[in-house]
């Protein structure tokens, strides 16, 4: 949706603005730090495996081991197993023992791949959202209101000139180099609206004021 077919008759553009390219390197960021997470999910795995108490990893048998990470299966060499593939189960204690091993090698292993998952699937989702949010995101300052939209989710809000009583714009070391930063406006009732990763914030800063 156009911007302009939401305005009121005689409401003006005074000015227009969106995100700052630096979105892409902090998407770029997130989704490097996603693809190092899967890249290293089976040494995280091994590592997890190895800081068991022996004890779990001592009632494994010879056959038990050959499912293991290869890590695992060389630092087997201190641990020496009480029950062998071909050792027939004299009692049932040593199996016993074997089969709660197993369970909590299993559960261990789904446990790394789903928090692995989880955390892939947060940093590809945060990586996303910052990456569409400079096509999407759309500011404007008419005579009358600030507008924001963003076109992916359909949501626009708007914010009266007359009842904003403070602007700030944040910067930093990068946004001051790069030209980006973050606006936070304060309404008479307190409400605070924040917009991150804003083209120019002092300006559209000015620019607020100026069409008060």
């Amino acid at each position: 949706m156009e911007l302009s077919r939401i305005l009121a008759e005689n409401e003006d553009i005074r000015y227009h603005t969106k995100k700052h390219w630096a979105v892409f390197v902090k998407a770029a960021i997130y989704f490097g730090l996603a693809f190092l997470v899967l890249a290293k999910a089976g040494d995280l795995y091994s590592k997890s495996v190895l800081l068991l108490p022996p004890s779990v990893l001592k009632n494994l048998s010879d056959e038990d081991f050959k499912s293991l990470p290869l890590e695992v299966r060389e630092a087997r060499k201190s641990v020496r197993p009480t029950v062998t593939a071909d050792e027939p189960r004299k009692n049932s204690t040593a199996e016993d023992q074997r089969f709660i091993s197993s369970i909590v090698i299993t559960a261990l292993h789904w446990t790394v791949r789903v928090v692995l998952f989880s955390a892939t699937v947060v940093l590809g989702l945060l990586g996303a959202a910052r990456l569409l949010s400079f096509f999407s995101n759309k500011v404007i300052i008419t005579p009358k209101r600030m507008v924001q939209q963003d076109v992916l989710s359909g949501s626009i809000s708007s914010l009266s000139l007359n009842s904003i009583e403070s602007v700030c714009a944040y910067t930093g070391l990068m946004g001051s180099l790069l030209g980006y930063g973050k606006v936070i406006m304060i309404t008479g009732s307190g409400q605070k609206v924040k917009i991150a990763n804003l083209r120019r914030p002092h300006e559209f800063e000015r620019e607020l004021f100026a069409a008060k």
